[in-house]
């Protein structure tokens, strides 16, 4: 359907394009880069050739470009290098391994020197191919054959006959001669880049009519040579999920650099980092212990295949080739919620919790705690942001209890609020070692680009753009400059300004992140380095969801003893492993007769231990694996915490390697589910996972079902022959309608309904760190009851896995009819000391709860008036609008106000009834009479007339000296009365759901 649509617009492409040429025929590649419009004060960055070296170990200093050619298609090729004997070499449509580092194969299909076996009509040898100056660069070719002009100035391509359709890969070799001289004039040969280069597609040999948006790159590889050689370029990105960017430098100031585009930017420990790297030299080498750099996944274009675009028609042949849909779909995200440590969204301080959630057609998600219920930037310090990788599917993301400076939420009586988001069309700019953008000295280069536009999805032509150059502390917990502070912990070089609301982001279009400027030392934070030297700069943009916002309590405990350990997932043998530990009393009272215990594999040699408490010490026996603590407090006060105490040593040959850490106190401890924690570690440089969520373990024959599978490498080096395996059902139980809604770019899946088997086609046979392939699928469950389909997955790899207990995954879901759910709810309303009350049971029927209550008042006008969430099952309320004291008489009555002395009678919406709803899982309404004023129990104010009970009514008058009775009261007030009560008005409800 897509190619019909296409080629029903190519006889008025094709018109409109011919008429273009004769005024300007277009060639991909440096002219693009550098049009005859480019800013007369900006540089030339030749195409990198110096595949040698290569950024973070991602990104290859080779230039290797790729281009989509329909079979008979010609691919024309241009070279200043090839005046000195410098080559252009093509390879057919193959797997050339991870984008930005190339797999070169190993077979040359055709070259500018030597031609080609392949059948057709090709042009090669002598001097075609060779750029000799500016005006021939901005010409562009003749014709494949060289017997069109393209105009004054066009010269004489090599040319190659595509023998059949699809992605080619170029890869333009060096010269001879020196290195760059940034000059926009000239185009002289080099022995380690190129300085004019071009690649184009036509239609035939004798066409001048180029078809632009065919050819792309993963990762631009740029060389100017030395600084002051300021860069204006323009680059078209593309995500998997369809969003496309226009990226343009406005002065940029490298010597060696790259650019490119993926999902995260950088990973800790497997999750996406948002902030800025340091390296120690060029090539950003010698990261933190388990962090790492994304490859390049993202396409970049050199021609403007925007939905207004001129190559929009060609570039979307290339996205369908690549799977990339032309239409983004919109992120969802539901099904919120938070689970405290205490119960239902209560947590205690510095306890935490879990939240989870459901994402559709998401990328990552984006969770906020604010401080103050107003403020929901992520930057900011009191509040909290969790992000990471969130693809479609059900997702748990575990909260420790603490804000942005690892300092706790403190407990109050007002809930928290949080805002949850999912987000796709993420991606991130690196900008990898460039020393400066933009001078402040001058004022003609203000630099603090670049500007980063999105080009289609909902409003179109945003530029927002979000950044953290602040310091950090990894998941190993290494401080990387001042926590908060300066990503360089000295105030030189300097970055822009340290973050920009991450809420809101900044407009990229005006000069926001012009750092210091200073020279290229190929050092970590020298100070007389610009500040992009020897970094890995971070950028991103993103579509969001709305915001939900919800709820979360934290209490106070009185005491509270509590620890946790945090250890990288993988290591490999050989490194220095990190541990993180810390003990601490949460509570608000002093914890007396404090014990401390740790442990760890046995068998690591030396393990080193810092940061301890003044006096303390910690000792590991190698043969048992004990840690014997001493001199830690036996007393622990209120809020005394010892954190970023860690454990190092050196990766054993094998693992996991297990360290778990305690924590007991004699006194009673409010929240023991934090006296314990464990942390492990898979020793390998690879770890293969899979994982299948959000499929329902239950539903009745006929409903949907749906579920999500990922398969990932958490480990900290990419993953070789990588085998993926996929069943829904098995032989004899399968699915008639199994439909995958989302799959990654450019993978088919193919179900046999006899077997149970998925083929999955096109997933990458080596799985680099931190990539995440993910799908997602529905089926109709079988009109058959007290059936179940089983789906499984598995990932297997030919390197050595350090975890293979996660190669494995698996999920049931039986069909049956559930039964109809409903509440009971037995409830009453009562007096109590002159108070009004409402108690209340509330007994399911046919399922268990997952949650507690949620209890509404709402008054006769139909507005709710109170909302109390996480109510017990069963209990007891103070009406609203009434108030006791602290003894619990009534001093307060709804319909009733005291003015200058006198209780007069006022309009009132919860009396004479009051309707109240609850909310388990079913939902019921409950209407509730006022309970009468009577002389044992007075529900009015004093000296305004009561009712002798009515038939059948008891009571029990605190004024005939009955014993008392403990009840339990809830919020309203949030006190534990001791009664003496009256009960009026007793009525039983069942309401279905």
């Amino acid at each position: 359907m897509y190619f019909s649509k296409i080629q029903s617009l190519l006889p008025s492409a094709a018109f409109t394009l011919c008429c273009l040429a004769s005024a300007n025929t277009l060639a991909e590649g440096s002219r693009t880069l550098y049009p005859e419009s480019y800013p007369s004060n900006g540089a030339r960055a030749n195409l990198d050739l110096q595949p040698s070296n290569s950024y973070m170990e991602r990104i290859s200093r080779r230039g290797f470009t790729y281009v989509y050619a329909e079979v008979g298609e010609y691919i024309l090729l241009g070279s200043s290098n090839r005046t000195t004997a410098g080559d252009i070499l093509v390879y057919n449509p193959q797997d050339f391994g991870v984008p930005g580092d190339e797999t070169i194969p190993a077979g040359v299909d055709f070259s500018c020197d030597t031609g080609t076996s392949e059948t057709g009509t090709h042009y090669s040898g002598g001097t075609l191919g060779e750029i000799t100056s500016r005006n021939e660069e901005l010409a562009g070719p003749r014709s494949a054959d060289s017997s069109v002009s393209a105009g004054a100035n066009s010269w004489q391509p090599c040319a190659y006959q595509a023998p059949e359709t699809g992605i080619y890969g170029v890869q333009f070799t060096v010269g001879s001669g020196d290195g760059p001289n940034g000059s926009i004039a000239s185009t002289p040969s080099s022995d380690n880049s190129t300085a004019a280069w071009e690649v184009a597609v036509r239609s035939d040999n004798t066409s001048i009519v180029d078809l632009d948006g065919r050819v792309f790159t993963y990762a631009f590889v740029g060389f100017t040579g030395r600084n002051d050689r300021p860069v204006f370029t323009t680059l078209y990105y593309v995500t998997t999920d369809g969003y496309r960017y226009q990226q343009d430098l406005r002065g940029l100031d490298p010597n060696g650099y790259a650019l490119y585009a993926n999902t995260f930017g950088f990973l800790d420990h497997g999750e996406p980092l948002y902030k800025t790297l340091r390296g120690s030299n060029a090539h950003i080498s010698n990261l933190p212990l388990g962090v790492s750099a994304q490859p390049a996944q993202y396409p970049i274009f050199f021609s403007d295949i925007g939905p207004l675009g001129d190559a929009q028609l060609e570039g979307e042949r290339v996205l369908a080739e690549l799977g990339i849909p032309l239409t983004p779909p919109s992120p969802q995200i539901d099904d919120i919620s938070f689970e405290g440590i205490i119960g239902g969204t209560t947590t205690a301080t510095g306890a935490g919790g879990t939240f989870s959630f459901n994402t559709t057609d998401t990328v990552s998600y984006e969770i906020v705690i604010s401080r103050d219920g107003v403020d929901f930037d992520p930057a900011t310090p009191t509040n909290r942001v969790l992000t990471g990788i969130a693809f479609s599917g059900l997702h748990q993301v575990i909260w420790n209890g603490l804000d942005n400076n690892l300092e706790p939420f403190p407990a109050r009586a007002e809930p928290y609020s949080y805002a949850a988001y999912g987000r796709n069309g993420e991606v991130h700019f690196p900008i990898i070692d460039a020393e400066n953008n933009g001078n402040p000295d001058d004022p003609d280069l203000p630099g603090g680009g670049p500007t980063i536009t999105r080009l289609n999805g909902t409003d179109p032509n945003d530029t927002t753009v979000f950044f953290d150059d602040r310091g950090y502390v990894t998941q190993s917990g290494e401080l990387v400059g001042t926590l908060n502070g300066e990503l360089c912990g000295t105030a030189t070089p300097a970055a822009a300004a340290l973050v920009e609301t991450l809420d809101e982001g900044v407009d990229s279009s005006g000069v926001y992140r012009q750092w210091e400027y200073g020279d290229n030392e190929n050092e970590d934070c020298h100070i007389d380095a610009g500040w992009g030297d020897a970094k890995a700069v971070n950028l991103w943009t993103y579509f969001l969801t709305g915001e939900v916002v919800q709820e979360l309590i934290i209490i106070e405990s009185l005491v509270d003893v509590a620890t946790s350990v945090t250890a990288p997932a993988t290591a490999d043998e050989g490194d220095t492993v990190q541990a993180v530990f810390t003990f601490g009393n949460n509570g608000t009272s002093t914890a007396n007769n404090v014990a401390y215990t740790m442990n760890m594999s046995p068998g690591l040699g030396t393990v080193d231990f810092d940061n301890l408490p003044d006096g303390a010490n910690a000792a590991y026996d190698n043969d048992t694996g004990v840690v014997t603590l001493t001199g830690f407090p036996p007393t622990l006060d209120p809020g005394e915490n010892f954190t970023g105490m860690t454990a190092s040593y050196t990766a054993p040959a094998s693992g996991p390697v297990d360290i778990d850490t305690g924590i007991t106190t004699s006194d009673p401890d409010d929240v023991p589910e934090n006296n314990a924690a464990m942390a492990s570690t898979a020793i390998g440089e690879v770890d293969v996972a899979t994982d299948i969520t959000g499929v329902a373990a239950e539903v009745a024959p006929g409903d949907t079902v749906t579920g999500s599978v990922a398969f990932s490498n958490n480990g900290t080096q990419d993953a070789h022959d990588v085998v993926y395996e996929l069943t829904v059902g098995g032989p004899g139980n399968t699915v008639t309608d199994l439909v995958f809604t989302s799959l990654p770019a450019g993978v088919t899946a193919d179900y046999d309904t006899d077997t149970g088997i998925v083929t999955l086609t096109g997933l990458p046979s080596t799985l680099p760190v931190g990539v995440v392939q993910s799908l997602s699928f529905s089926y109709t469950a079988p009109a058959e009851e007290d059936g179940a389909i089983e789906v499984t997955s598995t990932i297997s790899t030919s390197d050595d896995d350090a975890n293979p207990l996660n190669d494995n995954s698996d999920a049931q879901t039986l069909f049956a009819y559930t039964p109809d759910v409903a509440i009971n709810v037995d409830s009453e309303s009562i007096c109590i000391q002159d108070a009004p009350y409402i108690r209340y049971t509330i007994t399911p029927v046919n399922f268990t709860p997952n949650n507690l209550a949620t209890i509404e008042f709402v008054g006769s006008d139909d507005s709710v008036v109170e909302t109390l969430l996480d109510q017990p099952l069963t209990g007891q309320l103070l009406w609203p609008e009434a108030a006791v004291d602290l003894d619990g008489n009534g001093v307060s009555w709804p319909g009733w106000e005291l003015d200058s002395g006198e209780w007069v009678q006022i309009p009132s919406v919860v009396r004479p009834e009051l309707t109240v709803r609850i909310s388990v899982n079913p939902t019921a309404e409950v209407v509730f009479s006022y309970p009468p004023p009577t002389i044992a129990c007075n529900t009015n104010p004093p000296g305004q007339g009561v009712a002798p009970p009515s038939s059948g009514e008891s009571f029990s008058s605190g004024s005939t000296g009955s014993s008392p009775v403990a009840v339990p009261t809830l919020p309203l007030p949030a006190l534990w009365l001791t009664i003496l009560g009256c009960v009026l008005l007793g009525r039983r409800h069942s309401f279905g759901g």
